[in-house]
């Protein structure tokens, strides 16, 4: 019986991660920009662009919306919701007239699919392993994550060929069959494995049992929740500030050619994705918050060796990756870190609650960097002191979570 039960927690793992790949799509969104602008001459790039800054931000605030669904749904039901509504925005994008359209169907719609999907899947997969909180959570990121590497070619190919709505037409009706279909075979993780495995939480990983189980009115009670949100907060908002400028930040540092920029960037994804994998294996053996540790100190000292060092290609270069490489790592500890410090029992909805971190430094992060393109007279100028200014809002993340650290050892938070 046993042995069937973890047959079954290993094929809805499976079925959970091609439904993450093909939520991913929105990772893409730079292969759908220009043939738009290319459909519809009478749209500016920047109104076009309006729709995924939207999709982002309503991936990011989906558990919010749906939060109080997400404690009564079974997993199932989520992602039917979530796959429903991803592929009845790319359909409905596919025959948009207006922007006000691809904001409706691509932005919201497709947004709001997105982060059911993402965030009740991340969570799930810690809950059916527990033991690999850390693992877990790093495959699923990878898979999201990867999106858009398998997803750009085939939507360019399909462009090339036909059209970029003939193209959404396609996707939506091939996700609709994916992930809806998977959907239905996605297992339940029974209330006895949840409780089993908080009883067998390490002390080490854990904070005091009385922590335990929490609920979201209950988290949110808690100065432990929002010092780890604005932790998490400025790690993922100084990875974005570079992440999201990478190859102008290339040909302005170090003067590589926009071809060889756009060489690197395909490079560092593999990064990413690689960190999110690896940082979450890394997890399970030395605990979260050393994790964590470790990934502010290296990139600290990757983003200052960048500003220090821009004239010595091969150690700029690397150094990029190493911050993609904790970008990654960043974006797998959140359900992890949510499960130990408030449990799993409630993990669905206390994990969408920590995930808007992502989100808000989703928007924070590119507009710092954007906003430093018009503060100096070069983009040089512009890229060292952002790169300066990321390192701080780093060291002040690191401090912040030393602070955790020290308040999961005490019995009152």
């Amino acid at each position: 019986m046993k042995n069937e039960t973890k047959i079954k927690k290993k094929i809805s793992l499976l079925f959970s991660l091609l439904i993450c790949v093909c939520a991913g799509l929105g990772y893409a969104w730079s292969v759908f920009q220009n043939p738009i602008a290319e459909y519809f001459p009478q749209w500016n790039s920047g109104g076009i662009s309006i729709a995924f800054t939207i999709q982002i931000a309503l991936s990011a605030v989906a558990p919010l919306v749906f939060g109080g669904f997400f404690s009564q749904w079974k997993t199932k039901t989520i992602i039917l919701v979530g796959g429903l509504l991803l592929s009845a925005g790319l359909i409905g994008t596919s025959f948009m007239s207006s922007l006000m359209m691809l904001y409706l169907f691509y932005g919201v719609f497709s947004g709001l699919g997105i982060g059911m999907i993402y965030t009740t899947l991340m969570t799930y997969a810690v809950r059916l392993f527990p033991e690999k909180k850390g693992l877990m959570s790093g495959i699923v990121a990878a898979s999201y994550g990867s999106g858009a590497i398998i997803w750009a070619p085939v939507a360019n190919a399909i462009i090339s060929s036909y059209s970029v709505l003939f193209c959404y037409r396609v996707l939506g009706c091939l996700f609709f069959a994916v992930i809806v279909g998977l959907s239905f075979f996605l297992i339940e993780v029974p209330k006895a494995d949840i409780a089993n495995s908080e009883q067998k939480a390490e002390p080490a990983l854990s904070s005091a049992s009385s922590s335990r189980d929490k609920t979201r009115s209950d988290m949110v009670r808690m100065p432990i929740f929002y010092i780890t949100v604005i932790m998490i907060t400025l790690g993922v908002t100084a990875g974005l500030m570079l992440t999201g400028y990478a190859s102008p930040i290339l040909q302005s540092q170090v003067g590589f050619s926009p071809t060889n920029a756009a060489t690197i960037v395909g490079l560092l994804a593999i990064s990413n994705s690689g960190g999110r994998l690896f940082w979450g294996n890394v997890a399970d053996k030395i605990s979260i918050y050393v994790t964590t540790t470790l990934l502010f100190v290296l990139q600290i000292s990757a983003i200052l060796l960048m500003a220090l060092l821009p004239s010595y290609t091969p150690v700029f270069v690397v150094m990029m990756f190493l911050v993609y490489l904790c970008y990654g790592g960043f974006a797998t500890i959140i359900a992890p870190t949510a499960a130990d410090l408030f449990g799993l029992k409630n993990l669905t909805s206390n994990y969408g609650l920590m995930y808007v971190a992502y989100g808000i430094a989703g928007i924070v992060g590119p507009r710092i960097a954007a906003t430093f393109q018009s503060l100096f007279e070069s983009q040089f100028q512009a890229f060292t002191n952002s790169f300066y200014l990321a390192a701080g809002l780093c060291f002040i993340g690191l401090m912040l979570n030393l602070l955790v650290m020290k308040m999961i050892k005490s019995p009152t938070r």
